[in-house]
């Protein structure tokens, strides 16, 4: 045998040692009790596969998901059985990354928000997204290769996901696999869940009411999620008078809807400078997962979910009648997906089916509707 099939009998392929596709040698099953004691010492360490070179992204929010990991993979490898250290590390590093996503969106981390097909689905798109960046920040000559092993880790890895999140919450809306699609989508909320949230929220005390609130108020009335709530400040804010409220937030301005704008308003006046509007003044990684979790509901109805916030303000903006390309632009899409996935949520024009044909004729007529 030569030296480089020696090397390779010993160490699989390049791909298996980066953790792009299965191992040449089936790796040695480990002792459940080394597993355990590995995975109850488990850090993460380098760099997050969401991370850019615009935005290098770590780990930072760990401890706030550690049991959960934990719990998790624990639960999945006692179905499993014996696995390999390997396939220990695959598993763990998949589900860390798919709860530090989740918690960074504003999701109150447990196996059913979680582990479900929308929040894989989303999480696979963030994981794309990133690539993306990287490689065209990747210089030309390599960014083939970059593309090529981060298309194949990003596979691995949300399969990874997909195959936990299916074992341990079955009812998490997983489509068959003929009828999977790429679809990125949190579920709006109806009329009856946003009152209800109103309510359980009001009950809330001090900072965690005033959390809520914010929530409210910037998901529903800007359409602003994790990534953008937690980091509104009220400098943020202009106020145009009668013309209404702008949120400004990285590259674009969002008007508020108007039934929101007196609760913004009280919103930044009972902020101090260089306040946030969802409290204190300090910005960091996971603080809009904190801050949900801090707030107290009914777990009999609704959970407070950012994403599905900002699913309804679209859904509002269609039943409005919102041209796409401003609302694109408000919203920041890159792409009509989430528009798309939005319209099967908006209201027909009028309950009495023949009252809405014919409102629908008028309103592709492009002429203004007649009063009867």
């Amino acid at each position: 045998m030569s030296n480089r099939a020696a090397r390779r009998n010993r160490s699989g392929s390049a791909a298996d040692r980066l953790g792009l596709g299965s191992t040449s040698v089936e790796a040695p099953v480990a002792p459940v009790c080394d597993i355990e004691a590995w995975l109850a010492t488990y850090q993460p360490r380098g760099k997050s596969w969401r991370s850019t070179p615009e935005a290098p992204l770590g780990f930072e929010g760990w401890d706030g998901v550690a049991d959960f990991v934990r719990a998790t993979v624990g639960r999945f490898l006692e179905r499993e059985g014996q696995v390999s250290l390997f396939t220990a590390r695959t598993l763990t590093r998949a589900v860390t990354e798919l709860a530090l996503f989740a918690a960074e969106q504003g999701t109150t981390v447990s196996s059913t928000t979680v582990l479900n097909h929308v929040t894989v689905q989303q999480f696979d798109q963030a994981l794309a997204k990133a690539l993306r960046a990287r490689v065209k920040a990747a210089p030309a000559r390599v960014r083939a290769k970059v593309e090529t092993a981060g298309t194949s880790t990003i596979a691995s890895q949300v399969g990874t996901a997909r195959r936990v999140g299916q074992a341990l919450n079955p009812r998490g809306g997983w489509p068959a696999a003929s009828e999977r699609r790429h679809r990125y989508l949190s579920l709006p909320y109806t009329s009856a869940e946003v009152r209800l949230l109103e309510d359980q929220i009001s009950r809330n005390q001090g900072i965690a009411r005033r959390n809520g609130e914010a929530f409210l108020v910037l998901g529903l009335g800007a359409g602003l999620d994790g990534r953008w709530v937690a980091q509104v400040r009220r400098e943020h804010v202009e106020d145009l008078g009668v013309d209404g409220l702008m949120v400004h937030v990285p590259g674009r301005a969002v008007p508020v809807l108007r039934e929101f704008e007196e609760r913004l308003r009280a919103l930044v006046d009972d902020t101090p400078g260089g306040g946030l509007l969802f409290g204190g003044t300090a910005v960091h990684r996971g603080a809009a997962s904190e801050a949900v979790a801090r707030i107290r509901l009914d777990p009999a109805g609704p959970e407070l979910e950012l994403g599905r916030l900002r699913s309804t303000w679209l859904v509002a903006h269609l039943a409005l009648g919102t041209r796409v390309p401003e609302l694109m632009a408000a919203a920041g899409l890159e792409s009509m997906t989430a528009l798309s996935d939005m319209a099967e949520f908006v209201a027909p024009l009028d309950q009495d089916p023949d009252r809405c044909a014919t409102a629908v004729r008028v309103m592709l007529r492009g002429v203004e509707a007649v009063a009867r």
